[in-house]
C-alpha cells in the first residue's frame, strides 16, 4: 500500500477502484517473486495498463484490468487472496509457473472468469468448492499439479465449460454423477488421478467429446476397452 500511495502517478486524483486495483497487482507482483519474473516493467509509475506492454495484462480503454496473462513468467509462491480484488477479471492465465499452495477460495467473486488456467505448476491443497460460483468457465485447466481431495459433487453447475482438464493430479472419491450436465465439454482429461466412478452416458453421447481416462479407474462406456490408457472421441 506505502508503494501505490507513494507513488505520484497513483496520487493524480485516480478513482478508489483504480487504486484498489493497482493495489491488488502490486500484492500479486509480491506474492509471486515478481522480481524474478520474466519480463519487467510492473509497478512503474504509470498506468498499469502498460505495465508490461499490454500483453500481460488485457485492459479495456479506461484500464480496467480483465486478464492476468503471465503464462511461463517464472511466477513463485503463492497466488494471493488479494487476487479477489480485481473483479473484472475475465481471464487467469499463469501456467507453466513454480506457483505453490493452495487455490484460494476468494477466487469465488470472480465471477466473470471465462477461462480459468492454473496447470504445470506446484498447487497443492483441495479444490475450493467455491469453484461452482464461476458459471461462466469455460475452459477450466488445473492439471499437471499435485492438488488432493474429491472433486466438488456440484460440479454440473457449470455448465458453460467446454474444457476440463484435471489429470496428473492426486485428486480421489468418485466422479461426480452431476457431471452428466456438462453437455458443452467437448474435452475432458481425468487420468493420472486415483478417482473412482464411471463417466455418466449422457456424456457419451456429445458430438465431438474427447475423453481422457485411465482404465480400471473411472468406468466409461463410451471408451475403448482393454487399454492401459482410454481416449474416447465420442
Amino acid at each position: 500500500m506505502d508503494c501505490i500511495l507513494s507513488d505520484p502517478f497513483s496520487s493524480g486524483g485516480l478513482s478508489e477502484d483504480r487504486l484498489v486495483q493497482r493495489f491488488a497487482l502490486a500484492i500479486f507482483y509480491y506474492s509471486t517473486n515478481g522480481a524474478n519474473w520474466s519480463h519487467g516493467g510492473w509497478l512503474e509509475s504509470k498506468t498499469e495498463c502498460d505495465w508490461y506492454s499490454g500483453f500481460d495484462i488485457v485492459s479495456s480503454p479506461e484500464c480496467v484490468v480483465q486478464g492476468l496473462l503471465l503464462s511461463g513468467d517464472n511466477l513463485s509462491g503463492r497466488i494471493p487472496i488479494e487476487v479477489g480484488l480485481l473483479g473484472h477479471l475475465t481471464q487467469l492465465n499463469v501456467l507453466e509457473n513454480e506457483l505453490t499452495g493452495s487455490i484460494p477460495s476468494e477466487i469465488d467473486v470472480l465471477t466473470k472468469l471465462w477461462d480459468l488456467t492454473l496447470r504445470e505448476n506446484q498447487l497443492t491443497g483441495s479444490l475450493p468448492s467455491e469453484l461452482i460460483l464461476l458459471t461462466k468457465l469455460r475452459f477450466l485447466y488445473l492439471n499437471d499439479n499435485e492438488l488432493t481431495g474429491s472433486l466438488p459433487s456440484q460440479i454440473g453447475i457449470l455448465t458453460q465449460l467446454t474444457a476440463l482438464d484435471l489429470s496428473s493430479n492426486q485428486l480421489t472419491g468418485s466422479f461426480p454423477s452431476e457431471s452428466g450436465l456438462l453437455t458443452k465439454l467437448d474435452y475432458l482429461r481425468l487420468d493420472d488421478n486415483e478417482l473412482t466412478g464411471s463417466i455418466p452416458s449422457s456424456l457419451c453421447s456429445v458430438a465431438k467429446l474427447t475423453i481422457l481416462v485411465t482404465c480400471g479407474d473411472i468406468a466409461c462406456t463410451c471408451c475403448n476397452a482393454g487399454e492401459d490408457f482410454a481416449s474416447c472421441p465420442y
